[in-house]
């Protein structure tokens, strides 16, 4: 089971020993944009805000895809649900010393803080499709990604860093082109601003992901929030360079510096890109062992498959921790995959046979353990770097 895995017990711990009332949900309600009951292996919606663009069809469309992937095997759960790119359960808001603000609400979304909040991590939208930035299923675009960088070998590439991005997201973001701009200095470093507005109209053909993997180095910064693209930059078997990120996803927790990524300081981001460049062309073997462990972990421990164990296990464990029985709210929308495409012809279920057994959650690495690897990583390369 992916060391990942280890994260499911850590994110539900604070309803451990409280368990979760109907109260607890209503307390999350407020920062909610839908709720999700399962009931018998049916699913139903109650939409309190509509999320950007088609986020929550494609969500929604995923838990569908689990049911069908493992018939009665999705125990009956109650759940909130925030859709945005900030987690918003705070801890400094929650104590358990202060009775009145334990346990905290308990919201779903995709992304938390790296000690700082309470949110339960699920996996995001974009595994079943991103049609308005052109990006297929996973599956299918992880595919074609791969494909595109088996053309131009890790030696081969253009010895420099290189990102893509919106620059108005966020003050990382304009750090990182300020370096770009710096006519005296250079920094290994090449940048573009992504118009996804004008990218639309052009049909998409400066956006291809699989055609971004000419650089030895590709860089990962997030923008005012989270950022979705880390599994897309990972993909292109470049060693990334991670700009200490404030939130992450679901996976990104297992990830280790200078194994499968290389951490760049975020409050020296021009000095660190360049080092973090420098090094990796004087020690171009060990540059490209980071870039294909990388690529390595995306190949074997984020396929679908795992994904769907992962959501699985997830929701049988929170399931266990609800103290009332689910039942579906009168406002509440019935979901079915007949009914609720979400607009993409390649989310189609699979066929085939399914997994014949469910991994078990992992127990090879703890939480805190990896937590604790990347805060070393981040505070050894502030050494490195200055």
């Amino acid at each position: 089971c992916p060391s990942y895995f280890a994260w499911i017990e850590n994110d539900l711990a604070p309803w451990k020993e409280t368990g979760i009332s109907q109260q607890n949900l209503q307390d999350a309600r407020s920062k909610a944009d839908f709720r999700v009951v399962i009931v018998n292996g049916t699913l139903y919606m109650e939409r309190y805000n509509k999320c950007f663009e088609t986020r929550d069809d494609f969500t929604l469309w995923g838990l569908l895809m689990l049911l069908k992937e493992y018939p009665g095997m999705v125990p009956d759960v109650d759940l909130m649900f925030n859709c945005g790119d900030w987690p918003l359960v705070f801890r400094a808001e929650h104590q358990p010393e202060k009775n009145g603000s334990w346990p905290p609400p308990p919201l779903f979304l995709y992304c938390t803080s790296r000690g700082d909040h309470y949110d339960i991590v699920f996996p995001d939208w974009s595994y079943w499709g991103w049609p308005e930035v052109n990006i297929l299923p996973w599956s299918l675009e992880k595919g074609k990604i791969f494909s595109g960088a088996k053309k131009l070998d890790w030696s081969h590439r253009q010895p420099i860093a290189f990102w893509k991005g919106n620059y108005d997201m966020g003050p990382a973001r304009a750090d990182l082109v300020k370096c770009t701009a710096n006519n005296t200095h250079n920094y290994n470093l090449v940048t573009y601003h992504q118009d996804w507005f004008a990218e639309r109209e052009r049909n998409f053909n400066n956006s291809d992901l699989s055609k971004q993997c000419q650089h030895r180095y590709k860089i990962y910064v997030q923008g005012g929030g989270w950022s979705v693209s880390f599994k897309y930059i990972l993909a292109c078997g470049s060693t990334v360079l991670q700009i200490e990120p404030m939130f992450q996803e679901f996976f990104a927790r297992s990830l280790i510096p200078f194994v499968h990524f290389w951490p760049v300081d975020r409050d020296n981001i021009c000095n660190s890109t360049k080092f973090a460049v420098d090094w990796g062309n004087a020690h171009p073997k060990e540059a490209a062992a980071i870039g294909e462990c990388a690529k390595s972990f995306l190949d074997k421990d984020l396929s679908m498959d795992f994904v769907y164990q992962y959501m699985l296990q997830l929701l049988r464990e929170y399931g266990k921790l609800l103290k009332f029985k689910p039942v579906p709210p009168p406002e509440a929308q019935r979901m079915t995959l007949e009914s609720s495409l979400p607009g993409h012809e390649l989310t189609l279920p699979r066929n085939g046979p399914r997994p014949r057994k469910v991994c078990t959650l992992a127990n090879s690495i703890s939480a805190d353990m990896m937590l604790s690897k990347q805060r070393e990583g981040y505070k050894r390369i502030k050494l490195q770097a200055t």
